[in-house]
């Protein structure tokens, strides 16, 4: 099965981190159509609601954060991204789509905007394969042909390295998701035409990251601001959010802000943020409300859980199996999933479900 797996992960590494790129050669072409006069301009000013105006000409008049998407593929994801409205953002950090979405912006700026690199930017590599194993039958046909060994070469891209950081993020846990990313696309009810659709979806955004740096220039604050909080995305970190006064603020975290801190239901928690997780597992089935042994491991300061640990059953290829979850927090909110099977990959819980603990919807 490790042969397996590894087999299977340096075949998926040269697509990594870009389920894009597996297809790129075949299927994608850059668009850079003309311009519209007309775009979406986010003004957020001192006093006012967030506005939207449609003349781009008027938009170096007015003195506040302004952010162009008008007529992107991905215009309301990417408005999301730009408030650091990561609640309804429609996927994690783990999908394949997000690390598309997250290189092919690191690519594109490095392409149009190098200029505006610091000093200590960073070159992106690539994996790139130097020795093949080709098997043939006994007449000369081959048979088989898969990559045994894997170099590291730079990709003349650079990028600034908290960005990078992020991309690297990105590439462990798509490494170790190789096996459920392949066969869960692979055994999704659409099939190849699922395969096809995202194959589209990562077309439109690469075509959106280049024409998202024609609309905004590369050092104006509304740009600078999405790419801020798509890193802090990629780290599984809180967002910067918009306001009214037109102030950078960190996502409001209630945790703490109590006199004396009370636990929560964890067991109710952990079964909640399993049982959303495990809708992307291919082999095995989650036995909704099966947690058990729930033990509080480490507190922070104030006194509120730092590590959680569980016990719960799944259904398997050999039946019914008991697994471990340790669940760990960051300034009182849940921030990371480390399952048994892969104790050293951070799974990123259900923002919803963070907010509603957040909220205290799991008082017990």
């Amino acid at each position: 099965m490790s042969y397996f797996r590894n087999h299977l992960k340096m075949c998926f590494f040269s697509l990594s981190p870009l389920f894009s790129f597996m297809i790129v050669g075949v299927l994608f072409q850059f668009r850079f159509g003309s311009q519209s006069l007309k775009k979406e301009l986010f003004n957020v000013s001192s006093g006012n609601d967030l506005l939207i105006e449609s003349d781009h000409e008027n938009s170096s008049k007015i003195d506040s954060l302004t952010f162009f998407v008008s007529g992107l593929a991905n215009e309301a994801l990417l408005i999301k991204f730009f408030q650091g409205d990561f609640i309804d953002i429609p996927f994690d950090r783990d999908s394949q789509f997000f690390s598309s979405l997250y290189s092919a912006y690191l690519n594109s700026y490095a392409r149009k905007c190098g200029g505006y690199l610091p000093t200590n930017k960073v070159e992106m590599t690539r994996e790139e394969c130097v020795t093949e194993q080709v098997t043939r039958n006994g007449y000369g046909v081959e048979l088989s042909r898969y990559c045994v060994e894997w170099v590291t070469v730079g990709t003349g891209l650079y990028a600034k390295p908290d960005m990078y950081n992020g991309k690297l993020a990105l590439e462990k846990i798509q490494s170790a998701d190789v096996f459920r990313n392949v066969f869960g696309l692979i055994s999704q009810d659409k099939g190849l035409e699922g395969m096809m659709d995202l194959v589209v979806d990562v077309q439109n955004i690469i075509s959106d990251m280049n024409e998202l740096l024609v609309l905004n220039e590369c050092n104006s604050p509304g740009l600078i601001r999405f790419e801020e909080n798509l890193n802090l995305f990629a780290l599984n970190k809180q967002p910067v959010k918009l306001n009214v006064t037109n102030e950078a603020q960190q996502a409001t975290i209630s945790s703490g802000t109590i006199a004396v801190f009370k636990d929560q239901n964890y067991r109710h928690l952990i079964d909640d943020l399993i049982s959303d997780h495990s809708k992307g597992w291919v082999m095995n089935r989650y036995q909704s409300g099966s947690v058990s042994n729930v033990a509080v491991m480490s507190r922070d300061e104030s006194g509120r859980p730092a590590q959680v640990k569980a016990n719960y059953v799944f259904s398997g290829f050999s039946g019914k199996s008991k697994g471990a979850v340790t669940l760990t927090f960051t300034n009182g909110l849940p921030d990371c999933m480390y399952f048994f099977d892969f104790p050293n990959t951070c799974r990123t819980p259900n923002r919803r479900i963070v907010a509603a603990y957040d909220n205290y919807a799991y008082d017990q």
